[in-house]
């Protein structure tokens, strides 16, 4: 699902889809509890409200910016882009109502109704799609694979460099350790367990293996500064990315190991695509 994330909003297609059945839904129980058991598709003026419906939802999808960092929102923001995408949604369909005349004839309390339970739905949902998502991509593990091209009077020497230079790493990055201040505590973390920080108006936000994050505060120039040569990048302005856990580097993001995808400057990426190569030869 959130493999390898294509460009645009069509990489959350599994929220796309889950908010027209939220949608729907809300529209059906909305009519059975005003209307009665009857089968609201039936109504030529409410059948075609419902397909009104699902182009409001495209038209607020493209503008609305429904699906940005929705992997990243905690409780109470994704409530409040759940309700800005339902009134948005729902004032459109409003005016098309009124533009057509047709607000006479359609109950404005099934109205009433759809929104509010395509509100409760759709919150619902996505929290529940979201956990889903997180739990299977933190118990997914990918590996990098690189093929090296020798002669076989070379494969060994090869062989041992490469093997040598693991062990290195491996024992450098155990040793070096991120130090910073949370409150007027001062705690430790392993480089290797940093994916990225994000940073908003000094507060910092540490995404680490395991969905474990961090905030404290801190500006860009000291935290970039602070992990200079330690194999982190500035990918914007407001990102900076731990070479480790990139799987893979577009043209407008950068795609981590645990799926999360990042936006990339567009003065970024050349730097990005020398230092990341500088990198990969590194752990030959």
């Amino acid at each position: 699902m959130y493999k390898k994330s294509p460009q645009g909003w069509l990489k959350h297609w599994d929220f796309i889809l889950l908010d027209i059945f939220c949608l729907q839904l809300a529209f059906v129980v909305a009519y059975l509890v005003r209307q009665g058991l009857e089968n609201p598709y039936s109504d030529q003026i409410y059948r075609t409200v419902a397909f009104v419906f699902m182009l409001c939802q495209i038209v607020v999808m493209f503008l609305g910016q429904s699906y940005q960092d929705i992997l990243k929102r905690g409780y109470y923001i994704e409530f409040t882009k759940t309700a800005k995408h339902v009134l948005m949604v729902m004032l459109l369909s409003v005016l098309y109502l009124f533009a057509t005349q047709q607000a006479v004839s359609y109950s404005r309390l099934t109205l009433f109704y759809t929104a509010f339970l395509y509100l409760c739905f759709d919150y619902v949902g996505r929290v529940w799609h979201k956990e889903n998502v997180l739990k299977k991509n933190a118990t997914k593990k990918k590996e990098k694979s690189m093929v090296v091209v020798v002669s076989l009077a070379e494969a060994k020497e090869t062989i041992e460099k490469i093997l040598l230079r693991a062990i290195d790493l491996a024992q450098k990055n155990q040793r070096e350790c991120f130090q910073y201040k949370v409150g007027h505590t001062v705690k430790r973390i392993e480089l290797q367990e940093i994916i990225y920080f994000e940073i908003r108006n000094r507060v910092v936000q540490m995404f680490c293996r395991g969905n474990r994050q961090e905030e404290f505060y801190l500006t860009m120039d000291k935290l970039e500064k602070s992990l200079r040569d330690k194999n982190f990048i500035r990918v914007h302005r407001s990102y900076l990315v731990n070479f480790m856990h990139i799987h893979s580097i577009e043209t407008k993001q950068i795609v981590c190991m645990n799926h999360i995808c990042i936006p990339v400057g567009e003065k970024y990426l050349e730097p990005i695509r020398k230092e990341y190569s500088r990198f990969i030869l590194e752990q030959m």
